[in-house]
């Protein structure tokens, strides 16, 4: 089963063999998977559509396919040779691909399920001892663009306090995206950041 971003607004099943589950037990999964489906397409303004490769059925429509990968550590401040401790108002671009992974203090050998390719990447983002004296906010952005909205919220006194966010990216194949992403810190605190990408996503 394969998982892709759709416009229909339904997380839809299809198997491909016979399925040994009885059909109203069927059916009540799939009403579970749709209603927590909807609240995912609220939240990204997304429509997300799970199938097979079979049936004929199944093809779905939308600008990009999703990919769920073995969490994988992009960023880790507290062991990075190219980056420190985010300061208050300070800013950090980085990458989701290549080599610049363990230069960032992730994996060492790198994230190679992550394409230079991917225009989206869903993370969990932790906090990690935070010090100030007023409670703070980190935001994320495609490298190159405008800061909309932010990623989490943090407080000192908290050693660790992590999010979960989709975001889109600069993709290494466009002309002008020399990073990835930047995170832009607010200014009530310092803290380390630490990334592990989960999923990303690649044009259909």
């Amino acid at each position: 089963m394969s998982t892709k971003f759709g416009a229909t607004g339904k997380f839809v099943l299809v198997f491909s063999s016979q399925s040994l589950l009885k059909k109203k037990h069927l059916m009540n999964l799939m009403k579970m998977i749709n209603r927590k489906a909807i609240a995912l397409e609220a939240m990204l303004g997304i429509g997300i559509v799970a199938t097979s490769a079979i049936p004929a059925q199944a093809e779905v429509q939308g600008p990009n396919n999703l990919y769920t990968v073995t969490p994988c550590r992009i960023l880790d401040t507290r062991e990075a040779e190219w980056y420190s401790r985010l300061d208050p108002e300070s800013s950090v671009s980085i990458d989701i691909y290549g080599d610049a992974i363990p230069l960032q203090g992730g994996n060492p050998w790198g994230c190679p399920e992550i394409p230079s390719d991917a225009n989206g990447v869903f993370m969990n983002i932790i906090a990690v001892n935070p010090q100030g004296n007023a409670n703070n906010d980190l935001g994320v952005k495609p490298y190159g663009a405008s800061l909309s909205g932010t990623a989490m919220n943090y407080q000192p006194g908290i050693f660790a306090l992590s999010n979960s966010v989709f975001s889109a990216v600069c993709p290494g194949d466009k002309s002008g995206c020399w990073f990835s992403l930047t995170l832009q810190n607010g200014a009530g605190a310092s803290t380390d950041i630490v990334i592990d990408v989960t999923g990303f996503t690649l044009p259909r």
